[in-house]
C-alpha cells in the first residue's frame, strides 16, 4: 500500500468535506448575525417589510381633531396632537385627547402608531380594543401609553425619543482609535443622502468637492434627527469645513467629527470620537406635529415661508411631503403652494430649512386639490424629481394585533 497516495487521497477527502461544510457554516453564521441584529433593531424597523403599492394620504391639519372610535364603535377621544421621528418623519405615537372610556380623566394621552388601524376610504383611525379590555388596566398596551404632562413635556419627549434608539449602537465607533488620522476636509456640498444602518437608526452623508480636485468625498455626518435638527443641517451648494477620520469599515467614505459653515462648527463627536448626539443639548429626536405646522422655511440662503401642512401616508404613518407656503416673491415664485419631499427638507427647533434653489421651484409641481391622486410612488414621482429625491418606500406599519413588520423609508441619490 502507498501510504503517501493514502495520506493525500485522505486530506483531499477531508479538504472536500470542509469545502462542503463551509458555505452552510458562512450561511449559519449569516442568519445568526441578521437575526442578532433584527433583535437590536428598535420596534417598527423589521428589515422584511411590505411595501405598499396603494397610498393614501391625510393632512396633518385633518388628522388633527379626528375621532378615535374602537371595536364597538365608541368615540374614545380626538386626536389632539403626533409625535414624528425628527430624522425619518415617521410617526411614533398618535396624540389622544381622551374621552372617559379610556379612563384617563380627559387628559392628553400618548399612544403608539401601531396600536390603531388606519381606514383608507374614510381615512379614519380605530382603536383596535373592546371596552371590557380597556377596564384591565393591567393590559400590555395601557402599560405603553403615555400620559402626557404640558409642565414637562419636553422631558417626556426626550424619553420618547430616546426609546426609538434605546438598542442601537455606533456603527462607525470602529473608525476612532489611537492611530485615527484626523482630516480637514474643505469644499462644496454637492450631494446629501440618508441611509439606515442596520441598528434602524438613519445616517446622514455628504458629498463634498475639496477645493482644487474634481471628485467629491463622502462624509458620514451622524444620525438624521441630529443633525438635519441643528442649526446647521447640510444643504447643496454649501462650503463647508468637515473634520474627519477615514472610515475603517468602508474605505472610500469618511466619519465626521464636526461639520463647520460659515465659520461656525456643529459638533458632532468628542475629540475621542464619542457621539455627542446622547447629550441634552440640540434638538431632540421627536417633535410635535403641530409644531411643524406653520413653522418658518428658508430655502437654503433664501428667506421667506412657512410650512403650511404635511401630507402623511395613513398605512406607514410616514410623513412623504411637507407644504410649503412661499412669501410674496420669494425667490421670484408666485403665491402657489409646493409640495417638498420630506428627504428634502431639515426641522430646526425654530426653522425648517428647504434643500433647493429657483431653478428647482421652476420645475416644482404645485399641490393637487385632490391628494386622492397621489395613490401610487408612481404619482408621486412628478414631485420628488425636481428636488433630485428618490420616492419615499412606503411601507406596512407593524400593527400589533397582526405582527406585520415595518422598514424605515429611505431618501436616495
Amino acid at each position: 500500500m502507498n501510504t503517501n497516495r493514502h495520506n493525500v487521497r485522505t486530506i483531499s477527502m477531508l479538504v472536500l468535506a470542509a469545502g462542503l461544510a463551509l458555505p452552510a457554516l458562512a450561511q449559519e453564521k449569516a442568519t445568526d448575525k441578521a437575526n442578532k441584529q433584527q433583535m437590536q433593531q428598535p420596534e417598527n424597523r423589521g428589515s422584511q417589510a411590505k411595501q405598499l403599492q396603494s397610498l393614501s394620504f391625510v393632512r396633518a391639519t385633518d388628522l388633527i381633531g379626528k375621532d378615535i372610535m374602537n371595536l364597538e364603535d365608541d368615540t374614545l377621544g380626538t386626536i389632539d396632537d403626533a409625535i414624528v421621528d425628527r430624522g425619518t418623519g415617521r410617526i411614533s405615537h398618535l396624540v389622544i385627547q381622551s374621552g372617559a372610556i379610556l379612563g384617563f380623566g380627559g387628559e392628553r394621552v400618548a399612544i403608539p402608531y401601531d396600536d390603531f388601524k388606519y381606514d383608507t376610504v374614510d381615512h379614519a383611525f380605530t382603536l383596535p380594543i373592546a371596552s371590557e379590555e380597556l377596564k384591565q388596566k393591567a393590559t400590555e398596551r395601557r402599560d405603553r401609553w403615555i400620559q402626557l404632562n404640558s409642565g414637562d413635556l419636553q422631558t417626556q419627549l426626550r424619553q420618547i425619543g430616546d426609546s426609538l434608539y434605546s438598542t442601537t449602537q455606533d456603527a462607525y465607533a470602529s473608525s476612532f482609535g489611537n492611530d485615527a488620522k484626523q482630516e480637514t476636509i474643505e469644499g462644496t456640498v454637492v450631494g446629501i443622502d440618508r441611509w439606515n444602518e442596520p441598528s434602524g437608526m438613519e445616517f446622514v452623508s455628504v458629498n463634498i468637492i475639496p477645493k482644487g480636485e474634481k471628485s467629491p468625498k463622502t462624509v458620514v455626518l451622524g444620525p438624521s434627527w441630529y443633525v438635519m435638527g441643528s442649526d446647521h443641517a447640510p444643504v447643496q451648494s454649501h462650503h463647508a469645513t468637515v473634520r474627519a477620520v477615514p472610515s475603517q469599515s468602508e474605505s472610500y467614505k469618511y466619519v465626521a467629527m464636526g461639520y463647520g459653515v460659515n465659520g461656525k462648527e456643529f459638533k458632532i463627536r468628542s475629540v475621542e470620537g464619542k457621539p455627542l448626539w446622547n447629550n441634552d443639548g440640540g434638538a431632540l429626536a421627536v417633535f410635535m406635529l403641530s409644531d411643524l405646522v406653520g413653522r418658518d422655511a428658508n430655502a437654503r440662503s433664501e428667506k421667506g415661508g412657512e410650512i403650511q401642512d404635511a401630507l402623511i401616508e395613513g398605512q406607514s404613518g410616514q410623513i412623504g411631503l411637507v407644504v410649503f407656503d412661499p412669501n410674496e416673491n420669494f425667490l421670484g415664485i408666485g403665491d402657489d403652494l409646493y409640495p417638498v419631499p420630506w428627504s428634502s427638507i431639515a426641522v430646526g427647533v425654530d426653522l425648517v430649512t428647504i434643500d433647493a434653489d429657483a431653478q428647482t421651484f421652476e420645475s416644482a409641481q404645485k399641490l393637487p386639490d385632490d391628494l386622492n391622486a397621489l395613490n401610487t410612488a408612481q404619482s408621486l414621482r412628478p414631485m420628488y424629481d425636481p428636488f433630485g429625491a428618490k420616492v419615499t418606500t412606503f411601507t406596512e406599519r407593524h400593527r400589533r394585533d397582526r405582527g406585520s413588520n415595518q422598514m424605515d423609508s429611505r431618501r436616495g441619490g
